[in-house]
């Protein structure tokens, strides 16, 4: 199965970024997490919060270590941020950066992350609302997402 369906397998995620300035679809990917029983963390190194719950500001605020990670920030820190989720031992990661995700993608590959990139995670997440399932089958249709 291609790793954009298998990717969601695993039991607990974190949501890197969680802060992104425009990102408004971040709080469905938690939502949408959770409503799977999925454990789900939000870190942002700004703080704040989301929705009203508390965003943490590090990956060392958490109490496990995600086994996947959505890591949704400009492109510029998508580096260092890569090099912190690898530190902490999480194992996937899906960039979403709306940029040029090139050199993080190539880091986490050498840091033997199994990687997506540039591509909306609501297209594969299980439950997500039905306009991203025709967006996907649209996309599937065209041979540009690949089937599960």
């Amino acid at each position: 199965m291609p790793l954009e369906y298998s990717f969601w397998d695993v039991r607990e995620f974190v949501v890197y970024g969680a802060l992104a300035k425009g990102r408004w679809l971040i709080p469905e990917f938690v939502r949408t997490l959770r409503s799977q029983g999925k454990t789900v963390h939000v870190v942002d190194t700004r703080g704040g919060t989301l929705k009203g719950e508390p965003v943490a500001v590090s990956l060392d605020a958490l109490d496990s270590t995600p086994e996947a990670a959505l890591l949704v920030i400009e492109p510029a820190s998508a580096e260092a941020a890569i090099a912190d989720l690898a530190d902490h031992g999480v194992k996937r990661v899906w960039i979403d950066t709306r940029g040029d995700s090139g050199a993080a993608a190539r880091l986490a590959r050498e840091r033997g992350l199994e990687v997506i990139e540039e591509r909306c995670p609501l297209l594969t997440m299980p439950g997500a609302l039905g306009v991203h399932r025709l967006h996907a089958t649209i996309l599937r249709a065209f041979g540009r997402l690949p089937r599960p």
